[in-house]
């Protein structure tokens, strides 16, 4: 009897074994230490079932096979029904979990669709706008050039103009220089004028007393009268070419005097012509610096334009990759969601049997 309790106890263990190694094969560790921990309860149970059924008279005995084996059988099936609905409840809650993960990465997916979509669509948007602004750039560029050519060649103008207006106002001086001086000559010559009709006036007096002495001598003075005659007509002559002569000369001077106050006129006007030339060019000198220092900072701006349009276009170029990657990864996830569903509804049907 004791070998045959210790035979049936040793085929319960070697069976347990032989379980055991059959679910460490098919599920791996963590599952066949759960399992064999809860059947643990149950072979106990089955191996004091084997011993009431050995002590009741065990195979010769039709009321040990008829009950205590039954008994047994029992325990053991009660033992693998409430693993099995351990496993499911555990299985079920891990599906649960998954599929709410899936659900979750679907909708992220999604919305990482919809935004690397619109983000694609702005970065298009963005890059047309930069290359617009990047082509008014340009443009406004090559005008601020033109601008700043203009304002050098006016600037060159300028200083031709400057040069001719000092060189005119250099020979207006002269002239006004010359106008003095003809005016200084015409005042002398009013006075050598002057002193010629004193002279012809001396002449004239002294010719009148000797025509009077050479009256008074008679007939011995009568060729003294005709030569006093003759000086007195000369003196007379010279006195009314003085007369004449300061005339034109007091013309000349009053033309001169009236050509000076002219020319100084007009050397007022081109001091106060070369005054504004010189603000003209000073004002065109600032105006060309600022259009070379606005050519400059648009130039920089073309540069950081352009810049910004080949980042811009990246971009563009990897929010469209990003937009096909999601696309993809929305139809992974909906693929794994699909999966995930069918391994939820497969055992939640199990779990339900179980329950």
């Amino acid at each position: 009897m004791f070998t045959t309790l210790l035979f049936a106890t040793l085929i319960i263990v070697v069976g347990s074994a032989g379980v055991a190694g059959c679910t460490y094969l098919v599920l791996g560790k963590g599952l066949t230490f759960y399992i064999m921990v809860r059947l643990l309860p149950a072979t106990a149970c089955l191996c004091l079932d084997i011993c009431v059924w050995m002590l009741v008279g065990g195979p010769t005995s039709i009321k040990a096979d008829m009950v205590v084996l039954p008994v047994g059988i029992s325990i053991l099936t009660a033992g693998f029904i409430l693993v099995g609905q351990g496993l499911g409840k555990t299985i079920s809650n891990a599906v649960d979990e998954l599929q709410r993960g899936a659900e979750q990465i679907v909708s992220a997916a999604n919305q990482v669709a919809q935004s690397s979509q619109t983000l694609a669509g702005d970065s298009s948007k963005q890059a047309s706008s930069l290359e617009e602004t990047s082509a008014s750039a340009a443009e406004i560029n090559a005008r601020a050039r033109q601008n700043t050519d203009s304002c050098r060649s006016t600037v060159a103008l300028l200083a031709q103009s400057e040069e001719k207006v000092a060189s005119a106002n250099r020979q207006l001086g002269q002239m006004v220089t010359s106008m003095n001086q003809i005016t200084e000559s015409s005042g002398k010559i009013s006075k050598i004028i002057k002193v010629i009709d004193d002279i012809a006036f001396q002449t004239n007096i002294l010719a009148l007393n000797a025509a009077v002495e050479a009256a008074r001598a008679g007939e011995a003075g009568m060729g003294f009268a005709v030569v006093a005659d003759e000086v007195r007509g000369l003196a007379q002559r010279s006195a009314q070419a003085a007369k004449d002569t300061a005339s034109l000369i007091e013309e000349s001077i009053a033309n001169s005097s009236g050509g000076k106050s002219r020319v100084d006129e007009v050397a007022l006007a081109i001091s106060a012509l070369t005054e504004e030339t010189l603000r003209v060019k000073t004002m065109v000198d600032e105006i060309s610096s600022g259009s070379e220092e606005q050519s400059r900072g648009i130039d920089q701006i073309s540069r950081a334009v352009a810049e910004m349009e080949r980042v811009t276009q990246t971009n563009a170029a990897m929010a469209q990759q990003s937009a096909a990657a999601a696309e993809e990864l929305n139809a992974q996830s909906a693929m794994t969601q699909g999966i995930v569903s069918g391994l939820h509804a497969m055992v939640r049907g199990q779990a339900q049997r179980y329950a």
